[in-house]
Order: structure tokens, then sequence, then C-alpha cells
């Protein structure tokens, strides 16, 4: 989901390219950190001012995302897993030519919740249909999901995270579906979509990682290391998102940084 120019997060990541240039990616969460943006809707164009943070400012507000954030990502992947064992029961059933009642409409509702071609019979229900249903269908380590959290709230302070629960970034294209950034770009119809809770907007952002084909090389990645019997890496997957942002490959830097600068790999998954 690319980002509004205003939006805080695209300017913290402004500053990764930068940083980036000098070879100093690395220092990135330390210094994001310890400068608070002031995360106010202004109508101006003015830069906002900025202030250091007190190191016990920072470690609480890197603790309040973490609180906030985590319970939901492993909550939402363990639902994840047991929609993909679901997958895998209905696959073995077709397999072995005795469905159940009511699994072709099963498969039709995943169909289309998952961006898939709908099956128009049961001749359409080939092993590779099941494999791409399968490829959607499947946990985000929560390394990646905290990072991307981070990034794309400005660490839980911006406006849309604080008061529509947007922690990703993500856009939609209704009127009045969400926030208007103050910022928009004259003829842009985008919001930044306002969910009703964190556990939704975790829910929404990892569909959307699921199935957008913009996204398509991360689940490649993650059923690779499916196939290799690898554990799921968030570092590694972040290689396939390089079209969440404006900024590309700086952003793919920039999520692997956060994740090691904050030891984010000790979290479970679920």
């Amino acid at each position: 989901m690319r980002l509004a120019t205003g939006h805080p997060a695209t300017r913290a990541l402004l500053l990764a390219g930068v940083l980036s240039a000098l070879g100093a990616l690395a220092l990135l969460p330390t210094l994001i950190l310890h400068w608070q943006v002031n995360q106010s809707d202004s109508t101006t164009d003015d830069t906002p001012p900025i202030w250091p943070l007190p190191e016990d400012e920072t470690e609480a507000r890197k603790a309040q995302l973490i609180n906030t954030l985590l319970p939901a990502i492993q909550a939402t992947n363990r639902d994840l897993l047991a929609l993909r064992e679901q997958a895998v029961a209905v696959h073995e059933r077709f397999q072995a030519g005795k469905p159940d009642r009511g699994d072709l409409d099963w498969l039709h509702e995943q169909a289309t919740r998952y961006r898939l071609e709908s099956p128009d019979s049961l001749e359409a229900l080939t092993d590779d249909w099941f494999a791409t249903l399968l490829r959607r269908i499947d946990i985000i380590p929560a390394s990646l999901a905290l990072a991307q959290g981070a990034i794309e709230s400005a660490w839980g302070t911006s406006r849309f995270a604080q008061e529509g629960n947007n922690y990703f970034g993500q856009w939609c294209f209704s009127p009045g579906c969400g926030m208007v950034p103050a910022r928009r770009p004259a003829g842009a119809k985008y919001e930044v979509e306002r969910f009703a809770s964190v556990e939704e907007a975790v829910r929404r952002y990892m569909l959307n990682l699921n199935s957008h084909p913009r996204y398509r090389y991360m689940r490649v990645l993650r059923e690779q290391a499916r196939a290799q019997e690898k554990p799921l890496s968030g570092r590694v997957m972040a290689a396939g998102l390089n079209g969440y942002a404006e900024i590309g490959e700086v952003y793919i830097s920039h999520i692997r940084s956060v994740i090691r600068h904050n030891d984010f790999d000790r979290f479970a998954d679920f």
C-alpha cells in the first residue's frame, strides 16, 4: 500500500533513504525513536517541529506498541493456521473423492476472500489450485508485522493509529471510509482507512499481504521456507515488500534494521 507524501511514516522513510546513502542505515531505529514528530493534522505545509525524547519515554513507547499489536498479531496468526489446516483437510477429501457437504461453498468463500479464480466445477479444483490457496492462507511472522506497524505508525504516534487504529498505512477509496490526510495531493481520492479495533486492523493488514498481487514474491518466499521446513523469517520475507512503500529497496532495509535493532525475532508468531 502506497503512503501519502505527508504521512509521518513516509517522512521517516525518506529519512531512511538519506541515512542509507550515508551508510548509516543501522542507526535508523535509534534515531527515529529518539525524535518525536508533531502528529497534528495541520492544514499548512510547514515542517512540523521535532524534539528529542528521553530514553525512558523511548522505551515506554516501544513497549506500548508491542503490547498493543503483538496479542492481535498472534491471535490472527492462530486463526490463519486453523484456516490453513481446514484447507488442507478439504483438499485431502477432494483427493479421496469424498468431499463433505458445504466444502465447495467454503472454497468459493476463500477464493473470493483471497482473490483467487473461483472454481466453477469440481474439475477446476486441481492440486495447483489448492497449492495457490495454501500459498495465500498462512501466517505473517510477528517480527515482520511489528516492524511494519512501527514504521507505518511512527511507533504508534501517528494520528491515523491513535484515532483510527490504522497502524499499517492501509488506504481505502470510498468517500468517508477513513481519515483524509492533511497533505493529500489535489485530485486524489484515497483516505487512510479507519478500523473499529486493533484486531480488525491486523486482520486486514495480513489479508492484504496474503492476497494482493503486489506481494506475490513475499508469499513465494514463505512457501519456499515451508517446503524446506525452515522457520518463517520476517527478515527474509521482507524482500517481497518493496511495493509496500514508495521508496522500495530502502523500505526493505529499514524493515530488517528495525527487526534486528529491536530483537523482534524473539517474539512467538502465534
